[in-house]
């Protein structure tokens, strides 16, 4: 049997810097705290999604938004991931549209699950199915649309792009909450005349969501101390048009186009159901009466 010296070392190491007494406390990846954890997570989600990343092979050199050709043209690689529904990104679904490898470019974004930015000239919101319009990262549907932002209609309607510059405006930056009107019932919350809804509390504007043809948003009532869905023209109407929240009446659009919320474009009137007579009319149960 051989035997081994453990306390021999051969190559002259210094002596353990943690001795056994050592009192230090330590944490797995699991039991770390606060911003450490929190890092932990995201580097985890990138290594997910670059280890999932797309098989597809696209050559980028022909691509439009090419570093090196849109330098020289003077153009800003931000266009291409400017935040919300802005005009910058208007600009670069634009160009995308005009690429010869867009469809390369959008297949690419769906297998690998892009999550933000523009790619194929659509933006997240419809690539990821969060307008509830399509599937997300369904390549087969998106190739089929046209440039949103050209359609002239809803959130993506030149009227309702916010003016961010890349050049100038940090990611985070939200513009500044401009006048408006109090939607009445619900503090904090304003109409803009140009048809979108703020949180003057949190300076920021409220997400929108096409639902049966119409853009709705969801808002904090004061009363059941939880958020409800509320369409936006409504909204718009009961700021400015003395419309009542809750009503059945009807908020109609002049150009016939229910996704622009703009107070010159709405209008509403009362419904008159019409008068019951007869045996209806009254609060009787018809079927003891029929028996």
């Amino acid at each position: 049997m051989y035997s081994f010296d453990t306390k021999y070392d051969p190559w002259g190491y210094e002596e353990d810097p943690f001795p056994e007494d050592d009192e230090r406390e330590t944490y797995t990846s699991d039991e770390r705290f606060g911003p450490e954890r929190q890092a932990d997570r995201e580097l985890k989600r990138e290594m997910e999604k670059y280890a999932a990343a797309s098989p597809l092979k696209v050559d980028w050199d022909d691509a439009l938004c090419d570093a090196s050709r849109i330098e020289k043209q003077g153009i800003s690689a931000d266009l291409w991931h400017s935040p919300w529904d802005s005009k910058p990104s208007a600009e670069a679904a634009k160009t995308c549209f005009e690429c010869p490898i867009r469809l390369q470019c959008l297949a690419y974004a769906c297998a690998a699950k892009e999550e933000g930015g523009i790619w194929g000239g659509l933006p997240a919101r419809i690539r990821t199915g969060f307008t509830r319009e399509y599937s997300a990262h369904d390549y087969e549907t998106l190739k089929e649309l046209d440039n949103p932002y050209t359609a002239d209609n809803g959130s993506y309607a030149s009227f309702n792009l916010i003016a961010w510059n890349p050049a100038t405006d940090a990611e985070e930056d939200q513009p500044a909450v401009p006048e408006g009107k109090e939607v009445p019932g619900y503090e904090n919350y304003i109409a803009t005349p140009d048809g979108f809804v703020y949180n003057t509390k949190t300076q920021k504007r409220a997400m929108s969501r096409l639902e049966w043809g119409h853009l709705r948003t969801n808002i904090r009532h004061p009363d059941i101390k939880g958020y409800v869905s509320i369409r936006i023209d409504h909204l718009v109407a009961a700021a400015y048009m003395g419309f009542t929240l809750g009503s059945d009446n009807e908020v109609w659009h002049e150009n016939e186009d229910p996704l622009d919320n703009r107070v010159e474009n709405l209008g509403w009137s009362e419904i008159e159901f019409p008068q019951v007579t007869g045996r209806l009319a009254g609060n009787t149960n018809t079927n003891q009466e029929a028996a």
